[in-house]
This record gives C-alpha cells, structure tokens and sequence, in this order.
C-alpha cells in the first residue's frame, strides 16, 4: 500500500482522516500471510486465555486490598476516552500554536486511533454481548446482539484498547527503545486494573489490548516515511516483521 505522500503528512485534516478511514477498513481484504497469521495468532491467543479467566477472577477476588490503589486508579483513567480525547487535542492544539508538526502529526493519530480502536470494540462488545465478571461467575455466558446494557459489554475491553492505542501512537513517535518500553506501562497497568477491579475478565484485556495496539501501530505508519511498522515487543517470529 503506498504512503501518503510528503504533502499530504504536512495536512492532518479531514481529508486525510477520510484517507486514512478508506484505507484501515479495506486494509483487511489485502492481508497477505504474514497478516493472516498475526491475525490467527492473536485469535488463539485469546481463546486460550479464556480457559483462564474464571481461576484469574477467583484470585483477584480474593486479593482485592489494592483495588482501589493509586496505581490502578490512574490506570482505569488512562484508559478513558476522554484521556485520549485530552491528550489529542492538547497535541493536535500546541502544534497549531507553535508551529510543531509533530505534535500536530501525534494529536491527530491519537484521534483517529481513539475513532478507529473505538468503533471496533464498540461493535464487538454488542456482537457478542458478554456478561461483565461483576454478575457473572461463568466466563462462557453470552447473548450476542442483546442490547442490554453495560453489564452485557464485556468484550472486548474498551479501556485497553484505548490504552494500547494511545502507548503505540506514542511511542511509534519516539526513536529511543527504552523510552519506547517504559511509554507502554501505563498501558499494561490499565489492563492490568480492568481483570483486577473485576470490570473484565482476561480475555477482555488481551483482545482490547490487541485492538489497540495494532490499530495504534498502523495509523502511525501510514504517516511515517518507513514502509513497514517495527514492532516493540517479538515474542515470536511472527512479529518480527508485521506489514498491516
């Protein structure tokens, strides 16, 4: 897929989030098997996690004396949108006032990702309809499309994919690998709190943090003169090299 071209990555404007929209929802009908894999990958993954959510929920139940601890506090507030949304509009603003394209380049990929990793787990959470840990003891209760309400919007999780999003834009606009690592912290801990504070089981947070993550990644290449992504964390080969 070709990169915007210089002209277009100095105008972080409507034109080119519609640029931007057309591209990440086609995106997905040009996976090549890299692609394919990551994405197969990634589903096993959090089918497997499954199978562990009820023991993980069981023991954070029973170790709850720091649910409520600054730590895990600032996490659930990190992984608000209004903390994306804030965070956006302060880059996006500052660039306009000091004439700073790069922080006008990070407020506007902190946007579209909020839009983009939004609008997926939005859809997943109603499609299907997973009953929230806090009223449900089985992790295999679900009622897709049930509209009925925040109790049955478990997955995925909304707040770490938010969290991903936002620690991935960043961090893809920083050159020093450490600076990187410690940029994707709050991230962890966010999803960390939602399991803990009973808001999400396991799962949730693998799948949200995913989202956010790749969707964060991949914003920030279409504006970037790289061709391909280079992924932080290479658990396996198959991240090694990931080209969305």
């Amino acid at each position: 897929m070709a990169l915007h071209n210089l002209s277009a990555q100095q105008n972080y404007n409507a034109q080119l989030f519609w640029e931007d929209s057309k591209n990440i929802i086609s995106k997905p009908f040009h996976w090549d098997s890299d692609d394919l894999l990551t994405f197969g990958s990634l589903v096993a993954v959090t089918a497997g996690s499954v199978f562990l959510d009820k023991d993980i929920k069981e023991w954070a139940n029973n170790n709850d004396q720091y649910k409520n601890s600054f730590a895990f506090e600032f996490g659930r507030f990190y992984g608000q949108g209004y903390t994306a949304a804030i965070l956006s509009g302060g880059a996006y603003l500052s660039g306009l006032i000091f004439k700073d394209n790069k922080l006008k380049k990070i407020g506007f990929e902190l946007f579209e990702t909020l839009v983009f990793a939004g609008a997926l787990t939005t859809a997943i959470k109603y499609s299907f309809g997973r009953e929230r840990p806090t009223i449900a003891n089985d992790p295999f209760v679900f009622e897709p499309f049930s509209f009925k309400g925040f109790d049955f919007r478990s997955f995925s999780s909304g707040h770490a994919a938010v969290a991903f999003s936002i620690s991935s834009v960043l961090a893809a606009n920083v050159e020093n690998n450490y600076l990187k690592a410690l940029i994707f912290v709050p991230a962890v801990i966010t999803s960390v709190s939602r399991v803990y504070q009973n808001y999400h089981w396991t799962s949730d947070v693998v799948a949200g943090s995913a989202i956010g993550y790749f969707i964060g990644s991949y914003v920030s290449s279409l504006h970037s003169p790289r061709k391909n992504i280079s992924v932080l964390f290479t658990p396996g080969k198959i991240f090694l090299s990931v080209k969305f």
